[in-house]
């Protein structure tokens, strides 16, 4: 079983020479922890997390990343945290409420306009403004895409 994990690791690498050419965060983590010879338990061990919670972090489609345990999987990697962020886990790092506030303003459109253009309430763009809470990746994907 180790012998092919140490294949499979080495086949990520070879197929993907470069991180920073990978576009989710799920792909760069595989990727350090492959390159570190790492196996997902002993990135969980070190980190302090549950091994099926780390699991889901290299799940392709894994929303919002906590920054504190991309921080600590970035130390272990001897790397910036920023080089594991995608661009949704960076566009949340950067302050959505900012940016959301930006492009309602850009569209010249009050709260309740641009919460009907999304099919949400008042409130949750007030709450996505204010950052307690998170947009989702699919209403990202929608807020770049109007």
């Amino acid at each position: 079983c180790q012998f092919y994990k140490t294949v499979e690791a080495n086949d990520y690498i070879i197929n993907n020479p470069d991180p920073k050419k990978l576009k989710t965060t799920a792909e760069k983590l595989r990727w350090f922890r492959y390159k570190n010879q790492m196996l997902q338990i002993e990135v969980a061990q070190a980190i302090g997390i549950d091994r099926k919670t780390y699991v889901n972090y290299e799940k392709v489609e894994h929303r919002a990343y906590p920054l504190e345990n991309l921080k600590l999987i970035a130390k272990l990697y001897s790397i910036d945290f920023i080089d594991l962020l995608d661009e949704y886990n960076t566009f949340l790092y950067n302050g959505q409420g900012k940016q959301i506030q930006a492009i309602r303003k850009s569209m010249n459109l009050n709260r309740d306009k641009f919460a009907t253009l999304f099919g949400v309430k008042h409130k949750t763009i007030e709450n996505w403004e204010n950052e307690t809470v998170t947009v989702s990746k699919k209403t990202w994907r929608k807020l770049y895409n109007c």
